[in-house]
């Protein structure tokens, strides 16, 4: 590719995008490359950053830098344009889509807004309280939308085209359960080393009572209210307006309806229950129920939303299979779910089994 083209699109097919960028009518262009491609952490795909130089009808010249990304591949169930569009236009900080082409191999490539800071770790947030509180703030405007009919109807077009597993809670969660009865087996067969051999032979009743709230949660989970979520709403996924101090959320290939809080029960959901972090836990959660009523969601009490995000946190949380290494059927190391080594999966295995197991008079508490 030479560095005149984007993707090897044709001025003719750029010139739409670069009129809408310009907001006027545009004859001409160049394009150059000042900046290095970009790889924002929760974008998969590949991405270009090209400046864009233009004559202005009053004749003078004007340029502006974009973020543009394509698809690794064609997957219709994970296009994103629609969801820009429909989320900008409810009230959602996100990048601003200046145009979407699809290019030979049919592959979706956005032209987006090029952001002047992506966020890049959790650190950012946990450590500065008025950044977490409008990362929620924006999580809860996004999950406070109320789609029109059109739209849910493009999200239930996507989800039944998506390729590989879709969350279902009727399935979710008794594969929880085999995959508890796959880790004790091969625990016994001293395939997961000795430490977690150590710890399911000393905590058999333990894992049985979390095989037991996982058939619970079959009743409680399907039954909460639904909403709209983003499915990855990690900080990775956020990026700064540096002049407005504004965040904004991208990356919508997971957007789906599910539990109306699952985005925000991953975040806040486990947060641990000594008095100390509880009262911020409290805070955090008064932050987020704030915004998303204002944003069009429904008003509930405090105790009640720490009770339903907590319910759906240990419910994300009992399915143990990405913590299993490859060579048991778990996840392979390429694909980013957890540990890239074998040790590394077995210490988070053992880590979580320990959360479960620490949490499970609660969460029965909860359900009873």
């Amino acid at each position: 590719m030479s560095e005149s083209t984007i993707f090897d699109f044709t001025k003719a097919q750029l010139l739409p995008i670069v009129s809408t960028l310009a907001s006027e009518k545009v004859y001409d262009f160049n394009i150059r490359f000042d900046h290095q491609k970009a790889s924002p952490n929760g974008i998969v795909g590949e991405y270009l950053v090209p400046t864009i130089t233009w004559e202005t009808g009053a004749g003078g010249s004007l340029e502006r830098t974009l973020f543009v990304r394509r698809s690794k591949k064609v997957e219709w169930g994970r296009l994103q344009a629609h969801h820009y569009t429909f989320l900008s236009e409810n009230g959602v900080p996100v990048p601003r889509l200046y145009g979407v082409l699809s290019d030979s191999q049919g592959r979706e490539v956005l032209f987006l807004e090029y952001l002047d800071e992506v966020t890049a770790a959790n650190d950012a947030f946990n450590e500065d309280l008025g950044k977490f509180q409008k990362y929620l703030e924006i999580m809860a405007r996004l999950n406070g939308v109320k789609p029109t009919v059109e739209y849910a109807a493009d999200i239930g077009r996507d989800m039944a085209q998506r390729e590989g597993y879709t969350r279902n809670w009727n399935t979710w969660l008794p594969w929880s359960i085999h995959v508890l009865n796959q880790i004790e087996r091969y625990a016994e067969s001293d395939l997961l080393g000795e430490q977690i051999k150590r710890f399911c032979q000393s905590n058999q009743v333990e894992i049985k009572t979390l095989k037991r709230i996982a058939l619970e949660l079959m009743r409680v989970v399907p039954n909460l209210p639904v909403g709209l979520v983003h499915g990855d709403f990690l900080p990775g996924n956020t990026g700064w307006r540096k002049k407005s101090k504004e965040l904004v959320v991208f990356d919508f290939e997971d957007i789906m309806f599910d539990t109306r809080f699952y985005d925000v029960a991953f975040i806040l959901g486990g947060r641990d229950t000594d008095e100390k972090r509880s009262a911020i836990q409290r805070d955090l959660a008064e932050i987020y129920l704030k915004a998303y009523s204002q944003y069009g969601g429904s008003t509930l009490r405090i105790e009640d939303f720490l009770k339903e995000i907590t319910i759906v946190w240990y419910a994300r949380k009992l399915n143990l299979w990405e913590y299993l290494p490859p060579d048991l059927h778990g996840p392979s190391y390429e694909s980013g779910v957890a540990g890239n080594t074998r040790q590394a999966r077995l210490d988070l295995l053992h880590k979580n089994m320990s959360i479960l197991v620490s949490r499970a008079v609660q969460i029965g508490t909860l359900l009873a």
